[in-house]
């Protein structure tokens, strides 16, 4: 017998901090690869977007790895806070990255 187990998804979890330390609720993150273009002359529409929960968090299951740009943004106020990084996929696995913003 043999099982048909599915694989892990492929994964981003993205912590948002402040730049204290703490953990930043309701900030918009967005994962995408807006503007590349592949070898083929396409243009690549991978993007996710989400607000962080209670505990500064999000998370986003892609269905490839992928290098993505991440940015972070809050309002404040009359102030806006960002935050930018890059993340790496690695199919089926789980990559975290904490992003700091000010």
């Amino acid at each position: 017998l043999s099982s048909c187990k599915k694989p892990e998804d492929t994964k981003a979890i993205i912590t948002v901090i402040d730049v204290n330390g703490g953990v930043v609720a309701g900030a918009r993150v967005r994962l995408h690869q807006d503007g590349l273009i592949s070898l083929s002359g396409q243009y690549s529409e991978v993007s996710d977007e989400q607000n962080t929960d209670n505990s500064g968090k999000t998370e986003h299951v892609f269905e490839h790895e992928a290098i993505l740009n991440i940015e972070v943004s809050k309002w404040v106020g009359n102030n806006e806070l960002t935050g930018n990084n890059v993340i790496r996929l690695l199919k089926y696995k789980t990559v975290s990255k904490t992003i700091e913003i000010d």
